[in-house]
């Protein structure tokens, strides 16, 4: 697939969401919206938009042959989550407990709904969904435990364990997969009630941003050295090392493609959402997502340019 057309599908996904995020970066600027409102968004996101989000994902029909490109596609994130881990401890340090969490997070976890999932629906249809799905569910069981180990409060372990299980993410993940191996169908009201929710998002979480982003200096946002690392290794280190690494193993086609797709994408803007719901340093989750999601403009139909000729 030809460089400018990965290119122009790209950038307008990205092009789609700055524009939000600079309806919200007005709404702060002229007080239409505050902080108070920013984190009740926030929390809306997280509780209800997200379990609706990975639910809906998983309702189409079981198909044997999907499953094991399915199971490819899982392994795989599972790997770029453990490289993201081990890369983000050795190299991102620091005193500042809340900025070091923010930074390594951003590291780890990817924007797989607001930027993997529309471009693999774009490229393959129904399939590249569906995959995309295989890393959400990599997505939400790893966030949840991760973040709160390393972001929410501190506590006993029935506290954290508590945390783990009951969270929205990890609890619509098991629901969503139950749903699809047992081929149950949600009925139609409440599919669709799902998926009026589903559709908040992306545009309720680029709101949230571009509101927060209006809070800080814009001079700041590209001049952080620790961003700029963190973003090289989300976007261009990781991505590249597990190109190798599915070519070694002989994994091509679309799974391989949707693959590289999913563990190429910015920062996560849930890493935001968390940052204001547990209180950490909100202003460095807001640049790093802002900065991560700018700069991927570039970097994403650079990276999958370049893989697809060895992948395919």
């Amino acid at each position: 697939m030809p460089l400018l057309s990965n290119f122009l599908i790209i950038a307008e996904q990205v092009s789609i969401v700055f524009l939000i995020v600079l309806l919200g970066f007005i709404g702060g600027k002229i007080n239409l919206f505050g902080d108070e409102a920013s984190d009740g968004m926030a929390n809306i996101a997280v509780y209800f938009i997200t379990p609706a989000v990975i639910i809906t994902a998983f309702q189409r029909e079981f198909e044997a042959a999907l499953v094991h490109g399915f199971l490819i596609t899982l392994a795989g994130n599972f790997l770029a989550l453990i490289l993201g881990i081990v890369l983000s401890h050795t190299l991102i340090g620091g005193t500042d407990c809340g900025r070091t969490s923010v930074l390594r997070a951003s590291t780890v976890f990817g924007n797989l709904g607001m930027m993997s999932l529309p471009l693999q629906q774009a490229l393959f249809g129904a399939d590249g969904v569906f995959y995309c799905a295989a890393g959400m569910t990599v997505f939400n069981f790893a966030f949840w435990t991760y973040c709160s180990i390393t972001m929410g409060p501190k506590g006993g372990s029935k506290t954290l364990m508590r945390r783990v299980l009951l969270n929205p993410g990890f609890l619509g993940t098991i629901v969503g997969l139950l749903m699809f191996f047992l081929s149950l169908k949600i009925p139609k009201v409440p599919s669709a009630a799902l998926d009026y929710i589903s559709n908040l998002n992306m545009p309720m979480c680029m709101l949230v941003i571009g509101q927060r982003l209006s809070k800080i200096s814009l001079r700041t946002l590209f001049n952080d050295v620790k961003i700029w690392g963190t973003a090289a290794l989300r976007l261009v280190i990781i991505p590249l090392i597990m190109a190798v690494v599915l070519w070694m193993v002989g994994v091509r086609g679309t799974v391989a493609i949707c693959l590289i797709i999913s563990v190429a994408a910015p920062a996560a803007a849930s890493v935001n959402m968390l940052a204001i719901t547990y209180r950490q340093d909100i202003d460095m989750a807001t640049k790093t997502v802002s900065m991560h999601t700018l700069v991927s403009m570039v970097t994403m139909p650079l990276v999958i340019s370049l893989v697809y000729g060895w992948l395919a």
